[in-house]
Formats: structure tokens, C-alpha cells, sequence
């Protein structure tokens, strides 16, 4: 039977909630570097039915009310580790959405657009619409700027440390 997520220390949430089981989380976070978690989950579900979940949304939930942390994420990597007391023990990595970026090596040429113009292009590119920007400056058109055989992410990177 698989554990409940109701007063767990650590809860999965969303649409894995009723189907996996979060037991143990080791994670890495540094400055203007995405994040990266692994964790070990349990399930009844085989493969099958968790393998579609592979490059989907993840949130988890580390520790109790009123004092806990929600980590939202998607799902990058998934391994079968194997099978005691009815279970499938699986371990996962959760990434930012912001990872997808680095997957890519792009060649594009950019005319007279900002910055922050030109970043909610590549977002949107990538699938990422529900970004929301809250500038407290205008920023000048850029004339001409050349991404040029490098990931999205490094060149975002790059174009956000120089516009300060």
C-alpha cells in the first residue's frame, strides 16, 4: 500500500501526490545557478506509468506548517531502483525549469529589441509563457546582438549580467 502524503515531513503535491511517495531529498542550490534535487520516491506504479511524467512539472513540500519550503520543478530524470514491500523504489532528479535552457545550442540574431524583450522571446521559444516580468527600469534596444553556437541558457546568462 503506498504511504500517504498527509502529515508527512515530506509531501510530493500535485498530480504525482496520489500516485508516489517522497522518502529522502539531497539537493544543491548556489548563486545564479539553477538547482537540482534527488530523490528517492516509492510507489506502486510500475515504469510505465510514471516514465510520462519524465520532463513534467514537480513540486514537493519540505517540512510542516507553518514553517515549510515548496519546491517546484520538473522532472528530468527518473531511474527504477527496485521493488521491497509491495513498492517500486525510484530515484529522480527535480531541476528548474530554467535547466530545459541548457539542453539547447542556438545561432539567432537579434535587431533593435531589449534585453528583457528579447529573453521573454527565448522563453517563449521554449514553452515558458507564464513568466512575468517586474522591471522598475526601461531598457534601451539593443542594435544588434548575435547568439552564436551556444545554449540558450549561456546566452541569456550572458545578456541579463551585462544589462545589469
Amino acid at each position: 500500500m503506498l504511504l500517504g502524503q498527509k502529515n508527512r515531513f515530506l509531501q510530493v503535491i500535485g498530480s504525482l501526490s496520489n500516485i508516489v511517495a517522497l522518502s529522502k531529498i539531497e539537493g544543491e542550490e548556489h548563486l545564479s545557478q539553477p538547482y537540482s534535487f534527488s530523490v528517492q520516491l516509492y510507489s506502486s506504479a510500475d515504469w510505465d506509468k510514471l516514465e510520462p511524467y519524465i520532463g513534467k512539472p514537480l513540486a514537493f513540500r519540505i517540512g510542516e506548517a507553518p514553517n515549510y519550503r515548496i519546491v517546484h520543478g520538473i522532472l528530468t530524470e527518473l531511474q527504477q531502483q527496485g521493488f521491497t514491500d509491495g513498492q517500486f523504489c525510484y530515484q529522480a532528479r527535480i531541476e528548474p525549469w530554467l535547466k530545459m535552457l541548457t539542453l539547447t545550442r542556438n545561432l539567432r540574431v537579434y535587431q533593435r529589441i531589449s534585453v528583457p524583450d528579447m529573453v521573454c522571446d527565448i522563453f517563449r521559444k521554449r514553452g515558458f509563457n507564464d513568466v512575468e516580468l517586474a522591471l522598475k527600469s526601461r531598457y534601451p534596444k539593443l542594435e544588434y546582438c548575435m547568439q552564436y553556437k551556444e545554449s540558450d541558457f549561456d546566452f541569456v546568462t550572458r545578456q541579463l549580467e551585462q544589462a545589469g
